[in-house]
């Protein structure tokens, strides 16, 4: 009964992601949702290997490199995972910055990894997080004594 009235109040796949033990004591069918979702991301990366294939005209493991895999997750973090926008936003500076350091060949993976660092140890969010507290912050309330208040 509580299947029915859960979709309402929880998103489901959020709760599961959050806590499991959580999202299963209010009804939520944790094994469901979590099939559901290994489903639609094989779905989305099947139709984007098929679109890849039929632009490329030619499929080979070779051309998915491990400096490929480190540059997508790169990506990821950068732009905060999670975030479809970030993910967006992360690919593009570090494509940019990928044609900046092309003078530096091999060191600039010292970059990335330096870059990954940082925004892992500093900023957990990625560039989502800058930017949604940058854009929070002018309206912030102040704490303390103010004229205004």
């Amino acid at each position: 009964m509580t299947e029915l009235f859960v979709p309402l109040t929880v998103n489901p796949f959020g709760a599961v992601k959050d806590d499991e033990r959580a999202a299963q004591s209010i009804g939520i069918r944790c094994v469901k949702h979590k099939l559901l979702s290994f489903f639609i991301s094989g779905f989305y990366s099947g139709f984007a290997g098929a679109l890849y294939a039929h632009f490329e005209r030619f499929i080979s493991p070779d051309i998915f490199s491990f400096d490929l895999s480190i540059l997508v997750l790169c990506m990821v973090v950068v732009g905060g995972m999670g975030s479809i926008v970030g993910s967006i936003l992360g690919s593009i500076i570090l494509v940019v910055l990928l044609e900046l350091l092309q003078p530096l060949g091999d060191y600039r993976r010292v970059v990335y990894g330096g870059l990954l660092m940082i925004m892992i140890m500093y900023f957990p969010q990625g560039l989502r997080g800058i930017l949604a507290n940058f854009i929070v912050w002018p309206f912030r309330r102040r704490r303390g004594n103010s004229f205004l208040s």
